[in-house]
């Protein structure tokens, strides 16, 4: 009897401890899940979506997406690229190659955090009045 319930519990809590992680786990799929629902939503033909080379560098999210334009031919992968899940671009927006060099490319740095609003300005670490 020990036997079995010894084989049974093992049957049970094996397969649990070994489940892989689920999405919700791993912030990095979290965010390419939320920028894939951006790309599919911007497309004409939604359900016709295939991605490839996704990857999360720095917060940014690059990829490549391939969809049936209006005439329902596959139109060949498309770059694209989101910032921190918000900005979407894709290959055709304004300022997109430049984005995607900066922030994609295997040459891209990693950004620096922005300055706080005194620095920006004065170009300074304190405000003027502290000085």
């Amino acid at each position: 009897m020990l036997r079995f319930f010894c084989a049974t519990f093992a049957i049970i809590t094996i397969p649990a401890i070994a489940a892989p992680k689920k999405a919700q786990d791993n912030p990095d799929k979290m965010l390419i899940q939320k920028v894939q629902q951006q790309v599919v939503g911007s497309l004409k033909d939604p359900e016709s979506a295939k991605f490839q080379n996704i990857y999360v560098k720095w917060g940014t999210v690059c990829g490549e997406v391939n969809a049936r334009n209006s005439y329902g031919g596959y139109v060949g992968f498309q770059p694209f690229y989101s910032i921190d899940g918000d900005v979407l671009r894709m290959k055709g927006n304004a300022h997109f190659e430049s984005g995607w060099e900066k922030y994609c490319s295997s040459n891209a740095k990693k950004p620096e955090p922005p300055k706080p609003y005194h620095e920006a300005i004065y170009d300074t670490p304190e405000p003027p009045e502290n000085r």
